[in-house]
């Protein structure tokens, strides 16, 4: 069998015309995420109305309410906070891949990409004798299934766009679509075969390994593959979700065409529209509907020219504009308020009710990147071990803590908190160290940090002048008769609770 059938069987096993209208939707979503959705708004404006209704509208087109990137800033956060990856033993070669390979930057992307597009891969690259990771969104990966289990990988292509060469100057192209001038294809499958071949199918030479076998198996020498698919949900008969999250990407393209309309609407209402009455002959400018300086001048017997005024109620369009904003946001866990940046200061335990459906989505996005992310960690140390000298050693095991949702809580809030639960023994110093200070482990640690930092509060006289303070305040109110509580509107007045009075 020659090389060249291996790459047209491999093609065989892919539905030409189904991938092109999978990768085209995932290129949607990509517009909305990377903000660049107006001729998306403009081609359902042309689908909804007439031929010169639209023309007028598309020069106002709005774009400005993109609530995909802001739901995906918001929800895909499981890397805001670098999460701890342990080792069951140490490594030298973990640590030394660990400082080049930006995994948390990477995968920080991963996550957004992953919640809206449902999927993401990850290529394993040995390179510049590390390893480094190569985000594949799925528009640019094609998944050949094994025939008798589609939830399994036989063999994937990805494509590889050439628009950083000299050669191919494609700086106005946008960076994930597929149009390019060059590129290549690179293909890889589960009966050890790898190699790269153009658009014409024909196989590209490769010096480093001229028999084109996939260098990578595990222990038990099964070839696997350097491809790590992040998904959002749990697919049960496929390897894509295509249809997850169409709705967040329909409201959205709808709300672009409603408020270009409203736009279009608020635009002509803030004149009024002549209408002509009579039977006369008159040349009217075509563009008197958009401007109202334009001098309109008719003749004849009985001419007449009235005034009609916009019936429509603007501030009710504006609020169902709202309205569905806050319906999308609520299903995705969030609130309007915070989308817009209004309303009033909220104490930390409202918030936290509040933010409970969001903390939700975040939770359920970890077991699945914890199974990623193990199953990243064994490819590269299977690529690592069979490109590289320096082993990872097989035996060692991995796991990860991702960092809780938090929400933000007024300080004043959190120390009165943490008084009261010092005063009724429910925490103590070290165990308020440790919470301040991950990193510290024990409370032996976390001691050793009290001691230093009491010793250094003692040299500077921290702790007596703040024992003078007190001492200053008790003669102030000795001085007034012993009655703190003095009469209001009076002078010298001494505050109630005397431990809120600050240096």
């Amino acid at each position: 069998m020659s090389e060249l059938t291996v790459v047209e069987k491999a093609l065989q096993n892919l539905n030409a015309a189904n991938e092109e209208t999978r990768k085209n939707s995932i290129e949607n979503r990509l517009d909305f995420f990377y903000d660049n959705f107006k001729s998306i708004i403009e081609d359902e404006l042309k689908l909804q109305f007439v031929a010169k209704n639209y023309t007028n509208m598309k020069k106002m087109i709005d774009d400005s309410i993109n609530l995909v990137e802001y739901i995906a800033n918001e929800t895909a956060v499981l890397y805001a906070k670098e999460p701890i990856r342990k080792l069951t033993s140490d490594s030298k070669r973990w640590d030394d891949l660990q400082k080049t390979m930006q995994q948390n930057i990477i995968l920080d992307k991963v996550n957004k990409i992953t919640y809206i597009c449902n999927e993401c891969g990850l290529i394993v690259q040995p390179r510049n004798g590390g390893i480094e990771l190569d985000l594949i969104t799925p528009n640019m990966l094609s998944i050949i299934q094994e025939k008798d289990d589609p939830t399994k990988i036989f063999g994937f292509i990805y494509e590889i766009n050439l628009s950083d060469t000299v050669e191919n100057d494609l700086t106005e192209q946008v960076p994930y679509k597929r149009d390019f001038y060059k590129r290549h294809f690179v293909y890889y499958d589960v009966e050890g075969n790898h190699f790269k071949f153009d658009e014409n199918n024909k196989i590209i030479e490769n010096e480093t390994n001229p028999e084109n076998i996939n260098p990578y198996q595990d222990k038990d020498k099964n070839f696997i593959l350097p491809l790590v698919i992040f998904h959002k949900n749990y697919n049960e008969n496929s390897i894509w979700d295509e249809t997850s999250g169409n709705k967040l990407f329909s409201a959205t393209k709808q709300i672009g065409v409603i408020a270009t309309l409203f736009n279009y609407y608020l635009k002509n209402s803030s004149h009024k529209q002549p209408v002509i009455t009579g039977n006369i002959d008159v040349q009217i400018p075509d563009d008197q509907i958009l401007d109202v300086l334009s001098v309109l001048k008719i003749t004849g017997e009985n001419a007449n020219i009235d005034l009609l005024d916009f019936q429509g109620n603007l501030d009710e369009f504006f609020q169902q504009i709202q309205h569905k904003i806050e319906l999308c946001l609520n299903q995705e866990g969030l609130a309007l308020d915070d989308f817009t940046k209004s309303g009033s200061p909220e104490s930390g335990y409202k918030l936290q009710l509040k933010k409970e459906p969001l903390k939700k989505k975040v939770d359920e996005q970890k077991p699945f990147f914890r199974i990623y992310e193990n199953e990243l960690f064994e490819k590269i140390r299977i690529v690592n071990n069979a490109m590289y000298n320096e082993k990872i050693n097989d035996a060692i095991e991995f796991s990860i803590d991702y960092a809780e949702y938090e929400v933000q809580i007024d300080p004043e809030e959190t120390r009165k908190d943490r008084s009261w639960n010092l005063q009724h023994n429910m925490t103590n110093p070290l165990k308020l160290i440790m919470e301040d200070n991950p990193d510290i482990k024990t409370e032996a640690e976390a001691e050793k940090v009290y001691n230093e930092n009491k010793k250094i509060n003692d040299k500077l006289n921290i702790n007596v002048n703040l024992d003078q303070l007190n001492k200053n305040i008790d003669t102030k109110i000795n001085q007034i008769g012993g009655k703190p509580n003095a009469v209001p509107g009076k002078k010298n007045q001494i505050p109630k609770d005397k431990t809120n009075i600050k240096p």
